[in-house]
């Protein structure tokens, strides 16, 4: 489905958001944003950003099809701040038998690999499976879906899903699905970009190897969401991490609808991924 966006309202949304931030701590900082606030709204009619960009509105699976070209490409910010902390929970199981649900292009499966662990990996993207066959040929890959995993209870000494639950309307099947195929006393890693992210404009936007521009739907969630999906269904929570935007992720996002400074103020230190190392109970 196709709509449009103005990124100079995204702009004007993160002078508000770094006020926000800053009116209760900084007052003269707090007025500078508020000055610069002013005259950012004043001149909006004539910013560059004000000329509608064409997106795409997709669901899972064109969009990751569309993706899959360019998914790979430097420059993610949410990948730099999440990778880190995944990797240090991979580090901390024993290597065994490991699923890579939703693995994508393979980049977790990869690492999976390296680390010694017996890997196989599924995704709901024939495009992204293809990509990971060539970045991780020692893996078994194949087509699968989150709420209906395709093989047995406990079959799995370590699963893992990096990314993709953001875009589930309902957490508890998948997170079930997850929990079910992994043995007792096995481990389960979810990562997701941080709910609050979401509420302050962001999304599942990618470019096509055309240079076109999508969004991939997604709901709004709560950390809290995640965290009772996973009790539910018997899990339990060894860690809960919330990586943060750093200066790095932040140079990552330049644009000429966003002033540095202010984007600096708005979202340095605040949540960018969440990221959950679960145990399945042992009897």
């Amino acid at each position: 489905m196709g709509k449009s966006i103005r990124p100079v309202h995204y702009a004007l949304g993160i002078h508000g958001l770094a006020l926000l931030r800053t009116y209760a701590h900084d007052e003269m900082l707090a007025q500078t944003v508020a000055d610069r606030l002013v005259n950012f709204a004043a001149a909006i009619e004539q910013h560059p950003g004000n000329v509608p960009v064409a997106i795409n509105e997709t669901d899972v699976r064109e969009g990751y099809a569309a993706w899959s070209a360019t998914y790979d490409l430097p420059g993610n910010p949410l990948l730099s701040v999440e990778e880190p902390v995944v990797r240090a929970m991979i580090d901390t199981a024993a290597p065994g038998r490991a699923l890579d649900a939703a693995c994508g292009t393979g980049r977790h499966t990869k690492y999976l690999a390296e680390t010694g662990f017996d890997t196989t990996g599924i995704d709901c993207s024939p495009e992204m499976i293809e990509r990971a066959r060539v970045k991780v040929p020692e893996a078994r890959l194949g087509l699968g879906d989150l709420t209906a995993i395709p093989f047995a209870a406990g079959s799995f000494d370590l699963a893992l899903c990096a990314l993709a639950l953001d875009h589930a309307d309902d957490l508890r099947a998948p997170v079930g699905e997850l929990a079910r195929v992994v043995r007792p006393g096995g481990r389960v890693i979810i990562s997701t970009f941080h709910p609050i992210n979401r509420q302050f404009g962001g999304g599942g936007f990618y470019r096509d190897a055309d240079g076109g521009r999508g969004m991939i739907r997604g709901p709004e969630q709560s950390v809290s969401d995640y965290l009772m999906a996973a009790l539910e269904v018997g899990l339990e929570v060894r860690e809960c991490v919330e990586p943060v935007w750093s200066e790095r992720e932040i140079a990552m996002l330049t644009s000429s609808a966003l002033d540095p400074e202010i984007f600096r103020i708005a979202i340095l230190g605040s949540p960018c991924a969440l990221v959950l190392n679960l145990t399945k109970p042992a009897p």
